[in-house]
């Protein structure tokens, strides 16, 4: 019984997570590639796509994804200053779908998969949190075990958890890194407020940083505030000193292996005036 529930989900998760997109874009939307945002949205409304969600990227750009109930399409559009740059047929869990060669399985496949490690509420987690654009690549994992890795290293940094590569997994890591710089996209409006230049002198978060990437914990420390006043080097280990003048905070970086592995407030420092 146990064999048949996991070769079920299996099959079901196979399904879910392949990256293979089969239909091609519409040529009617096609052509909006180049205009103006303001006016391929209401376009893309007008041939019936519905508007699921839109997420920031980095160089001014976003990526906004478009469900078409008739034609069981998502559309990936990618805007940069105001204008599509591309458009793309992604898979249908980017626009939080089922698959449609999936609707009509019986209630029994669902209950199986629930039953399967808690299989079911993975999957659900998957239709929410991270997207095709997300990976490097620009498509999902072939392999549903790297998928499952990718989204569950995505959902720990973009909720603020710590880094917990258990499995030591490529995936976990590449999946944390872009929950850490999806997580940043999606705060950006509180890391230039204004409100430490007002007096507030709130402390500013920055465990989540731990277990980053060296380069992207520095930008993150940068655009909250931080400026690198210290550092220095033992073996195979670095350190560096970072301070907030409008908090006052005084943080010491410790990287081994290119990440982050302790980012602690230790109050004083020369460099921290």
């Amino acid at each position: 019984m146990k064999t048949q529930i996991f070769l079920r989900v299996s099959v079901i998760a196979v399904c879910l997570f392949s990256s293979v997109v089969s239909a091609s874009v519409p040529g009617d939307v096609e052509d909006l590639v180049g205009k103006r945002a303001r006016n391929a949205d209401p376009a893309l409304q007008r041939h019936g796509y519905v508007h699921i969600e839109t997420q920031k990227s980095g160089n001014h750009t976003s990526y906004g994804h478009w469900w078409s109930y008739s034609r069981k399409q998502c559309l990936e559009v990618q805007y940069g200053h105001g204008k599509v740059r591309s458009i793309r047929d992604v898979s249908t869990y980017d626009c939080n779908q089922r698959p449609h060669h999936l609707e009509h399985e019986d209630s029994d496949t669902a209950k199986s998969a629930a039953i399967a490690v808690g299989a079911a509420a993975l999957i659900g987690a998957i239709a929410i949190a991270h997207k095709s654009n997300h990976h490097d690549e620009g498509n999902h994992y072939d392999d549903n075990n790297y998928e499952l890795e990718f989204e569950r290293g995505h959902r720990d940094a973009l909720h603020n958890h710590s880094y917990d590569n258990y499995n030591e997994t490529r995936a976990y890591t590449n999946g944390y890194d872009s929950g850490v710089e999806q997580r940043t996209h999606d705060t950006s409006y509180r890391q230039h407020s204004g409100r430490y230049d007002r007096g507030y002198g709130r402390q500013v978060e920055f465990s989540d940083l731990e277990g980053a990437r060296a380069s992207s914990a520095d930008s993150a420390l940068s655009d909250r505030g931080f400026r690198n006043v210290d550092g220095f080097k033992e073996t195979a280990t670095a350190y560096t000193i970072w301070y907030n003048r409008f908090s006052g905070q005084c943080l010491q970086m410790t990287v081994a292996g290119g990440r982050v592995v302790d980012l602690s407030d230790i109050r004083s420092h020369p460099g921290c005036r």
